[in-house]
This record gives structure tokens, sequence and C-alpha cells, in this order.
């Protein structure tokens, strides 16, 4: 896989195997043009203080597999092409991984969700974590689940009961913090809130019929647009079929038997459900302009009033709470152990631990780590900082996406935001790159900093900010997105 350019509005930018985004001053938009490349592709990266990107159209061009693949972003939409011809639009809050699966090959959620973390080092979190952590936004690495995709192996219901134990952790610290409050509370008085309290149970009962069927009308959607590019793809095959006298007869879309009754019978259904979908919504206004009715009777005060009066009323023993709390955190901690040993006996984690140590190794700060412990993947952070700590995040980032380089037998390009920083001297940078450029010769390493690597890698193109991001890049006037652009010759 490789970039070949990136087309802001009308102002473009083209990439080679090894490109430096570069300036003579921090402020010129380096930051702001490597998330732009990743919100291209679909994911919903926050925008910078200067740019909205959601105002932006902008157009990625990449080469997947030799095939050229344009993805056209505007606000929350992408549209696909793939060598000029449109394929189709996904929307990034509900298809993304639907989107990204086109991007990358890869097939599993687990993969998809993490795979951000393996290739992208953001200039603020990303030299930050080790195994799990925050990559950008509300996007997260967690080696559990990535190791588990690589393993197609599914610990859903461990990670199920985790959840559940920590949803129910979340109510039994609140009704302790409310049982302690209830000691330094004295009664006063109570207020009749039954037609309140009536309301307001009603209104979740109808907010929750609402979000189940806002689930099965997305996965009624869903479903009607697989089968939509099944059949697509089955009649673009231009298979035959040998009918019982011996004549040969295409396949298309309007001779596959049921299909047509098949996508009825779901287009029928979800105009059921989002006519009951409706009928709930307009509910649910009528009764919230009755609480907001009912609100008005009553100040800041008496609500406070009536919230001590509750409180007072709880007839539970602050021991007995503290008890469940116990048992649930040891419940938790002893399905996370458990979580965490078929985690680490997995033979992709043992890949990985080993190619950390090797790249460890290349970097020069293997004494850092103990090759011999079991578990490379819960060191503590605490134990690191400055250039260690970047300098081991370099290499267990980079070890995560080699194997799954290996695994999936693609190659991805390597997004590297300020490669100096944390004490980093210019040695360090020269061993980065050094091994960059000995494992990893076949990707695409796209820089953003204020200085030169030319002197640690062999730099093809240089994207150099004069002031502003926009105004430093080309100009390439008005863009059709349903013109074949194939204007640039293969390697």
């Amino acid at each position: 896989m490789r970039l070949i350019r990136l087309i802001i509005n009308n102002k473009e930018a083209k990439f080679k195997g090894n490109t430096l985004i570069t300036s003579k001053k921090n402020t010129s938009g380096k930051t702001t043009f490597i998330r732009l490349i990743l919100y291209s592709v679909g994911w919903n990266i926050p925008s910078t203080k200067k740019i909205n990107f959601s105002k932006l159209v902008t157009r990625l061009y990449v080469d997947i597999d030799k095939q050229l693949y344009c993805f056209v972003r505007h606000n929350t939409d992408v549209d696909i092409y793939r060598n000029g011809k449109y394929i189709d639009k996904f929307d990034t809050r509900s298809d993304l991984n639907e989107l990204l699966s086109i991007y990358s090959t890869l097939s599993s959620p687990f993969l998809l969700d993490n795979l951000l973390g393996t290739f992208y080092f953001d200039q603020e979190e990303g030299w930050n974590w080790l195994s799990k952590g925050k990559v950008i936004g509300g996007y997260r690495f967690n080696i559990g689940e990535f190791i588990e995709g690589l393993n197609n192996d599914d610990q859903s219901k461990i990670r199920e009961k985790i959840a559940i134990i920590n949803q129910e952790l979340k109510g039994y610290n609140l009704l302790k913090r409310n049982l302690t409050y209830k000691q330094a509370i004295d009664l006063n008085t109570k207020y009749d809130w039954n037609d309140f309290d009536k309301l307001n149970a009603r209104l979740r009962t109808i907010e929750f019929n609402i979000a189940k069927l806002r689930k099965k009308i997305t996965t009624l959607s869903r479903a009607r647009k697989n089968n939509d590019h099944f059949i697509s793809m089955i009649a673009d095959m231009k298979l035959k079929i040998k009918t019982k006298h011996g004549d040969e007869e295409l396949v298309t879309k309007d001779n596959i038997c049921g299909f047509s009754d098949q996508r009825s019978f779901i287009t029928a259904r979800l105009s059921i459900l989002k006519r009951e979908e409706k009928q709930h919504i307009n509910e649910k206004y009528k009764i919230e302009n009755e609480l907001k009715k009912f609100t008005k009777l009553f100040n800041i005060q008496s609500q406070l009033d009536r919230f001590n009066d509750s409180i007072s009323e709880l007839n539970i023993d602050l021991n007995s709470v503290e008890k469940i709390i116990n048992n649930l955190r040891n419940e938790k901690s002893n399905l996370n152990k458990e979580l965490e040993d078929i985690i680490s006996k997995n033979n992709y984690a043992q890949k990985i631990r080993e190619r950390i140590i090797e790249f460890c190794k290349e970097l020069k700060i293997d004494q850092y780590i103990n090759d011999n412990e079991d578990n490379l993947f819960s060191l503590e952070l605490k134990k690191y900082t400055g250039a260690v700590l970047h300098l081991l995040a370099f290499a267990f980032h980079l070890a995560y996406l080699s194997v799954l380089q290996e695994k999936k037998k693609q190659v991805f390009p390597i997004i590297i935001d300020s490669p100096f920083g944390n004490e980093i001297t210019n040695e360090n940078v020269k061993l980065m790159y050094s091994l960059l450029n000995k494992k990893f010769s076949n990707n695409q390493i796209i820089t953003a900093s204020i200085n030169d690597i030319s002197r640690f890698s062999n730099v093809e193109n240089k994207i150099i900010f004069n002031g502003s991001m926009l105004k430093s890049l080309e100009f390439v006037g008005d863009i059709k997105e349903n013109v074949n652009l194939l204007n640039f010759e293969w390697d």
C-alpha cells in the first residue's frame, strides 16, 4: 500500500516512498496535514485549532495492490472510487470498519479497531504508551484485542463479563457515596413527586425502545446493503448457468431467484420500524415538554430537599455494599488475569515479544527490558521517561506492525509526527530510521518534522510549508470525483 496524493479542496501534495513534511516554523500546519491524511481515509480525527476538517473536501489517492483507490471525504461521508470507477458511499459514524476494510484489506473487527495504533505515531499521544493507550481522539490501542484479532480468537465472553462488572461497580460505588452522604443530612420537608417520577420512568422506557429500534434499523440497513453488494459482485463476474435444455444463460440481478422478494421484505420491515420509531419520538417530545412545565414549579433547593429525602429513606447497610464492591473487584481481577494468561500464551504474543526484543536491541535500549520476562505487555510506564520511553514506544508499535504485515502479507505506510522530542538526540533518531531502513524497507515512510531527517534516511520527497499549510500546497483547480484520475505511473 502506498499514498499517492492528497487534495484538500483544490490544493494538492504528492507523496513518494520516503516523504518529509517540514517547515522553518513549528506552527505551519505539519500536524494538521498529517491528521488530514488519516481523516481522508475515514478516521474521525479531531480538527486542529486553525482548520475545521468537516468543512473541507479531501481526496486521497492510494495504491492498494496495484489498484488506484480514491477516498473522497466531505464531513462524515466518504465516496470510494477504484481506477476511476465509483464503488460506494460510507458514513464514517456507522460504517467505519467497512470503510477501513477496503483501505487495509483486513476483516477482523479487533484488527481494524486497533490498526491506527500500529503505524501512526501521534505528536501528543503516540510516544506515551506501550501495549495499550490512546492513539488520537477517541481511538485507542489494546494489545489483548489486537492479538485476538491476529489469532482469530474471540474472548468476547470474558470481556463481556468484565464490562458487566465495571457497570455494576459504577452503580455500587455511587450507592456507597449516597449512603455516606446519608449520614450527613437531616430530613427536610417532603414533596409529592409521584407524577414527575412517572413521567421520567415513561421517558426512560421510550428512550430504551427508540435505542432498540435504531439498532434493528441499522442492522437491517446494513444487511440490505451487504446483499446488494453481493448480488452486484455475482452479476459483475459474468457467470453463466446451463439450463436443463442445454442452453447457457448469463446470471444477472434480474434472474437470481428470491433476491427481489428478500429485499422487498427487508424494505417493508424497515418502513415499519421507522414508522414505529417516529411514533416513539413524538411521544418522547410530548413527555419532555410536560417535564419542563413540571420542573418550573420547583426551585433548585426544593429538588435538593427531595434528593435528601430519597437518600434518607435508603434502608441499606453500608458494610454490605462495601463487601459487594470488594467481591466484584476480586472477580474482575481474576477475569483480567485469566484473559492476560490466555493472550500471553498465544503464538502471536510470542512473536510480538521476540520482535520487541529484536527492535529494542537495534535501538540500543534492550537493557531496559527483561527478555526472560513472561509478559512484556504489562511493563510499568512510570519506570521510563524521556528518550527511553520514546524509543520503547517506537519498538513496541513497530513490533505490532511487523507481525500484522507478516500475517496479512500487506504493507502499510508508517506515519511519524515529530520523531524529535522527549529528550531525543540526533543519535536516537539515527537509530530509529536505521531500524526503519533495515526492517521496513518496503514501507512508505511519511514524517512530519521541523528537523531535516535527510541525514538519517534517504528522503525522496519534501513537502515544505512556508507560512500556512493550505497556502503552501499546489493549486490544481476543480476536481470531479467521477473522472478517472490515473495521472501517475506505477514504479
